[in-house]
């Protein structure tokens, strides 16, 4: 914590640390300060409401009551959280409860 204020106080000069703990302590209180930082802060809440506004757009396909026909070539739009989501899929087969789909990318 004594490192953490030194620099703090003057973060152009040159500071011994006793311990290399010393300076793993100091690098996780700057990392935590800095996600405090209320332009961090507002960004991280607009890209979550981007992406709560997003999922709820999306329906799977599996929740909607009258199923659309889907045949080969189709484009679908993958809805499912990771790192596919939002992407375009297109039909390759429809095997009745399954759908094989190719995703580009």
């Amino acid at each position: 914590e004594n490192v953490l204020e030194r620099l703090k106080s003057d973060p152009s000069r040159k500071i011994l640390a006793k311990s290399w703990d010393d300076i793993k302590f100091v690098k996780r209180d700057a990392l935590n300060e800095a996600e405090n930082i209320p332009s961090v802060l507002r960004a991280k809440q607009k890209a979550a409401k981007a992406a709560e506004d997003a999922i709820g757009e999306l329906v799977p396909l599996a929740e909607l009551r009258d199923k659309p026909e889907v045949k080969e070539g189709d484009t679908l739009i993958v809805c499912k959280p990771g790192s596919l989501f939002g992407r375009e899929a297109f039909v390759l087969k429809n095997m009745g409860r399954q759908i094989q789909v190719q995703v580009s990318g």
